[in-house]
């Protein structure tokens, strides 16, 4: 229990020493540091920054002159068809490798990432299309079961 104890106040100032001493040191920088906040109006659907480790925020800090890079990702069984992307309240589209970019970044921005649903006519298509889809996934695994692949 001691040991336990001891080694969790080492981590802890450990952890204090660290940011005290790199906290003055990101500080003093001339460089600007600017917020992106990625908003996703179903859980269905994602923000993916390229050349970003930490995936489990939807707020990213990039530096000034620097390009935010992001693919947006939709989960299996959705389509990205009716995805609409919009940064500071702009719709974007991607280039032909589907990356959508912010260059020069000079301000903080605001990428929202939501399903437009006005068009209830191709919604309920998509619909029936995932259906389907998750139909035949449905037969093929029992198929499987039985020892029958196709």
């Amino acid at each position: 229990m001691k040991t336990t104890f001891k080694s969790v106040c080492a981590v802890l100032l450990s952890a204090l020493l660290l940011v005290f001493t790199a906290a003055p040191a990101f500080a003093l920088s001339d460089e600007q540091v600017y917020h992106i906040v990625c908003i996703t109006d179903s859980e269905h659907v994602h923000v993916v920054p390229i050349n970003i480790q930490d995936e489990e925020t939807n707020n990213y800090f990039v530096h000034e002159d620097e390009t935010f890079e992001f693919w947006v990702k939709v989960d299996e069984g959705y389509s990205d068809k009716h995805v609409i992307v919009e940064i500071d309240g702009n719709i974007a589209d991607p280039n032909v490798h589907n990356v959508y970019k912010i260059e020069h970044i000079a301000a903080d921005h605001e990428v929202k990432v939501y399903f437009d649903m006005d068009d209830s006519s191709s919604n309920m298509m998509s619909s029936l299309m995932i259906l389907l889809h998750n139909i035949i996934e449905w037969f093929q695994k029992v198929l499987g079961f039985f020892g029958i692949n196709f």
